[in-house]
């Protein structure tokens, strides 16, 4: 059997300050809104990997890792 191999890509989401996803933690949820920052943000960029999500928000980006799941 041939090995499978698979390419993950990151999935940009841009979000307003809307009410939070269910899907997404609460702290992250609360960190979409602009009022979240110390400093002025225009907008806000999500981006979700297999490993962290990254808050873009304008000239600084944010990184937060996932929780890891072990199987055992």
């Amino acid at each position: 059997m041939a090995a499978r191999c698979c390419t993950y890509h990151p999935r940009s989401v841009s979000r307003a300050p809307d009410p939070p996803s269910a899907a997404l933690p609460g702290m992250l949820a609360g960190l979409l809104r602009p009022q979240a920052y110390p400093h002025s943000v225009a907008g806000i960029e999500l981006v979700q990997t297999h490993m962290s999500w990254i808050l873009l928000t304008g000239s600084l980006a944010y990184k937060i890792k996932r929780p890891v799941r072990f199987a055992f």
